[in-house]
């Protein structure tokens, strides 16, 4: 059996010593300002459990055995890497109350920002916590949080995305690992001096499996690898049982592209690549189940007014978004 690294950094000491103050939760309330977890008593029965994290009357003190309440111990984790930081360029790109991730910025860009997340994370098929991390890339974003540029050429090679000659990277996982190693050299070799727990810098090993060839199930039971090939053979895994209408609503000057599009739909363009709605799907798309109208624009009033007409032709019309030109019903 093969064995891979992951991104994952291990803690070297997992005894994190983390305390709660908790008291047990006999009301169906939730007070705000309180987590609220189920531990297990001596009976092996889950208990409620109002937690604190100051001491207050009537809670008693209880530290968290490392391997119990990853909820719980990632946010103190959370919080001990944000102060371990300091001194370092970083930032929160959302925050939440469930959040754990912090960026650092590696590099400036005209776009952006070359940056690494470091998330604490405890690794199941380990049994051990330590930081997830990866590259990533972060478009510059405007006063209301929306990204200043459009994702172009510029952003896809800062990315990884694509290779400097602006081809398809094929050195992708390279890239980014050639970050991580410098990250891994200068900003744990940071953290480290502050954090408790001491960040590793070897990327852990664990067990690889294949898995096993996707297989698509179809009608009768039958079986197949490619589910493109599968329909063209086999029967549906569920048949449509109502009668499908269609209609459908184009702009006047794109009448050549409606038509285009209903003989693709038909199989009647390229019937290797896709053999129709009736004969892949075995829905019926004749003449008679389909209708259309012409219109000026895809305002909300021209697209409210289709709408009446087409609820007259049945039940079960819903209104599409802005870029829905077919209603079926």
């Amino acid at each position: 059996m093969a064995e891979i690294h992951l991104n994952f950094l291990e803690f070297e000491n997992q005894d994190f010593g983390i305390t709660v103050y908790r008291k047990k939760n006999n009301t169906d309330q939730f007070l705000k300002g309180f987590d609220y977890y189920d531990f297990k008593d001596e009976n092996g029965n889950n208990t409620k459990y109002q937690i604190s994290y100051i001491l207050l009357d009537g809670f008693e003190t209880y530290k968290l055995p490392p391997y119990a309440k990853t909820g719980i111990i990632s946010k103190a984790l959370y919080d001990q890497l944000k102060d371990a930081s300091n001194g370092l360029e970083w930032f929160i790109k959302k925050e939440s109350e469930y959040n754990r991730r912090i960026h650092f910025t590696i590099s400036k860009h005209a776009k952006g920002r070359k940056c690494i997340w470091i998330e604490p994370f405890f690794l199941k098929s380990k049994n051990t916590w330590g930081l997830l991390f990866d590259y990533c890339f972060v478009v510059d974003s405007n006063i209301y949080g929306e990204a200043k540029f459009k994702i172009d050429k510029d952003i896809l090679i800062a990315s990884g995305t694509m290779n400097e000659r602006g081809g398809s990277n094929v050195d992708y996982y390279l890239f980014k690992h050639r970050y991580l190693q410098a990250f891994i050299k200068s900003q744990i070799k940071v953290i480290n001096t502050k954090f408790d727990h001491t960040i590793s810098d070897k990327l852990i090993l664990i067990q690889s499996k294949q898995l096993n060839t996707k297989t698509y199930v179809f009608g009768n039971g039958m079986i197949s690898n490619s589910s493109y090939q599968g329909l063209s053979k086999y029967q549906p895994l569920e048949s449509v049982k109502e009668a499908v209408q269609y209609y459908f609503l184009y702009k006047k000057i794109d009448r050549e592209i409606a038509v285009a599009l209903l003989k693709g739909l038909r199989g009647e363009l390229s019937p290797t690549t896709f053999s129709g709605m009736n004969k892949l799907f075995k829905i019926d798309f004749s003449n008679s189940m389909i209708k259309g109208s012409a219109i000026e624009d895809f305002s909300d009033k021209t697209i409210s007014d289709e709408i009446l007409k087409i609820k007259k032709l049945g039940n079960n019309v819903s209104r599409p978004g802005k870029c829905g030109k077919c209603l079926t019903k």
